[in-house]
């Protein structure tokens, strides 16, 4: 079942990446508050993404959540929700928006950017969860209490 699940996300991030990057490039070009604001939030959630990233990397899975607890799980949903789009906003805005480059193939270069950080964020989300609770757990780690955790 998990494989069709990962056969399955493949088209639809892709598809809904290049709904995404044409719909917030042609937003961005007309409501220039619009994009200040998503430049904002994208830099926070880009934060977001580094200090799980180096969490993850420094202490591990497990010992992050159970340290942190809660903090860790809000720190990685918004990470795995919010992340590719926040990617793909920071792209748009940054390198192509600010400039007068063609659109069209500038936009689909995010297009892939985004759909790459879709499958990176799926992918780590799994990873995540195995690392905490395994990999035939009942229930995925943010059901799971961080005192129960034993650290090896």
């Amino acid at each position: 079942m998990e494989l069709f699940g990962l056969m399955f996300a493949f088209p639809v991030t892709l598809v809904t990446s290049v709904v995404y990057c044409y719909g917030a490039a042609s937003l961005f070009t007309k409501l220039r508050l619009l994009q200040s604001v998503a430049f904002a939030v994208s830099l926070s959630v880009a934060l977001c993404i580094l200090i799980e990233i180096i969490l993850l990397i420094t202490l591990g899975a497990k010992p992050t959540y159970a340290h942190l607890g809660v903090g860790f799980t809000v720190v990685h949903e918004v990470s795995f929700w919010l992340g590719p789009p926040a990617i793909a906003n920071l792209l748009l805005i940054l390198c192509w928006l600010r400039h007068d480059i063609q659109k069209p193939p500038k936009t689909a270069i995010v297009s892939v950017v985004c759909w790459f950080a879709c499958m990176c964020a799926l992918l780590g989300n799994i990873s995540v969860d195995e690392a905490i609770v395994g990999i035939d757990a009942d229930v995925p780690f943010y059901m799971t209490d961080p005192s129960s955790l034993t650290l090896e």
